[in-house]
């Protein structure tokens, strides 16, 4: 696999990419390979056959209740997914930012937010900018503890909820990475109209997800659009299912922007 050398001695070494499963160090995925490897994704990968013969999830009817109630009862099992979701992030940032311009925004409301880790990136390059935090309880805890040693906790607020609820209003620009993908259409829509009804008439909404091209060729996007499918009953869309599904909402989808890292950016308006 490339992880290992061996040489002429038979004594072993790290290769350049085996740093990526060391803790530390830049682009880590030591987490994520935990996670997608680990006894919770195998129940659903497990039992992938099920799932594409019936369409119903595949780790729900293995486990007999869907992920995040696992997680909620298996808290061993959730730590590496959110310290996977925080590397994923991490490897990310640089590539939205870089596309990206939040300049003309003032208050940035990340929903789901995790840890901050893409709050934090786009608050430190853009100093004039407030942000807000919004994640379910079990989260915000450590989030609070991650903008206070990034140094931003002054210009942050963090804010418990359930997005399915209801969102914080206040923001001109509202975040979703890797949100919507998780969700059926149902749910996925009841994301978006909170969305519409907490956002000014000029704000905007980002989505943050790997987009399906038309074309027959592997991708990633493909690959994760199965993992949807096992493990929440989500699925990753191209691009016209999205702005089939934002205009359900209620926005229009004004640009679709393509980073270097997996992840594309999906801008829209309210009409």
């Amino acid at each position: 696999m490339g992880i290992f050398a061996e040489d002429d001695r038979h004594k072993f070494s790290l290769t350049p990419l085996a740093t990526t499963l060391q803790t530390n160090t830049p682009g880590s995925l030591r987490y994520l390979a935990i996670a997608i490897l680990g006894q919770d994704h195998y129940l659903g990968w497990g039992n992938l056959l099920h799932g594409v013969k019936t369409g119903e999830i595949a780790f729900d009817h293995i486990a007999g209740m869907n992920l995040w109630e696992y997680y909620a009862q298996n808290p061993e099992d959730s730590q590496p997914f959110n310290r996977a979701m925080t590397n994923f992030t991490a490897i990310a940032v640089d590539a939205i930012i870089s596309s990206y311009d939040f300049s003309g925004f003032h208050t940035i409301i990340d929903i789901g937010g995790g840890q901050g880790t893409l709050l934090s990136g786009i608050l430190k390059t853009n100093p004039h900018l407030q942000g807000m935090l919004f994640d379910l309880a079990t989260v915000t805890k450590e989030a609070k503890l991650n903008l206070q040693i990034e140094g931003i906790s002054d210009r942050t607020k963090v804010i418990s909820g359930n997005f399915f609820e209801s969102i914080p209003q206040g923001g001109d620009a509202y975040l979703l990475k890797h949100i919507i993908h998780d969700w059926d259409e149902e749910q996925a829509l009841t994301i978006l109209k909170n969305c519409h009804q907490a956002m000014t008439e000029q704000g905007k909404l980002l989505i943050f997800e790997t987009v399906i091209p038309p074309s027959n060729e592997p991708s990633f996007s493909k690959l994760m659009d199965i993992n949807m499918l096992v493990m929440t009953g989500g699925q990753e869309r191209t691009a016209e299912e999205y702005q089939t599904l934002l205009a359900t909402a209620g926005f229009q989808l004004t640009q679709i922007v393509s980073t270097a890292s997996p992840l594309s950016i999906i801008e829209a308006i309210k009409v």
